[in-house]
C-alpha cells in the first residue's frame, strides 16, 4: 500500500514538470541585461478572475524606473497583451486534491529599455537589438 501512495504521488508531482526551451518561453517576469544600460523586461501579472486591468504596464514602467536609477529611459520597444498559460492545477473535492489542466490567459508587459544614463545612443542601441535578434535588421 505505501508503495502505491509512493507511486501515485511521485506520478502527480511529476505530471506538473514542465520542459522550457528557455528564459523567453516562460511566463514569469524577467530581467535580462542586454549591454551596459539597455535592458528586456518582462512583467506578467495574475490571469483568470484575479486580473487586474493595466497591472503589467505598471509593473512593467516601474521596473524600467528602478533599472535606470534616476528613472529616466527611453522605450525601445514595448508589446502589452496577453500570454495562453496551459498547465495543470490542483482543486479539492471533499478534503481530496485532485490533479486537473488548467488554462487561462495572463497579461504580459515587455520590452527593451535605454536608460539615459547609459554610453549608447539610440544607434548602437538599435544595433545591438538587430543583432541580438530583438528586432528584425533593416534592409539597407
Amino acid at each position: 500500500m505505501k508503495r502505491i501512495i509512493a507511486l501515485v504521488s511521485l506520478s502527480i508531482l511529476g505530471g506538473c514538470v514542465q520542459q522550457m526551451n528557455g528564459d523567453f518561453d516562460r511566463a514569469d517576469n524577467m530581467v535580462k541585461p542586454i549591454a551596459e544600460g539597455l535592458y528586456f523586461i518582462r512583467e506578467v501579472t495574475s490571469g483568470g478572475i484575479w486580473r487586474e486591468e493595466g497591472k503589467s504596464t505598471s509593473n512593467w514602467e516601474e521596473k524600467a524606473h528602478f533599472l535606470c536609477g534616476n528613472g529616466a529611459y527611453k522605450s525601445m520597444i514595448f508589446q502589452n497583451g496577453d500570454v495562453h498559460y496551459r498547465g495543470i492545477g490542483v482543486g479539492f473535492v471533499g478534503g481530496i486534491p485532485i490533479a486537473g489542466p488548467n488554462e487561462y490567459d495572463l497579461p504580459v508587459a515587455e520590452g527593451v529599455v535605454l536608460c539615459e544614463s547609459s554610453s549608447l545612443t539610440e544607434v548602437e542601441a538599435l544595433r545591438i537589438l538587430e543583432d541580438e535578434y530583438y528586432v528584425m535588421p533593416s534592409q539597407s
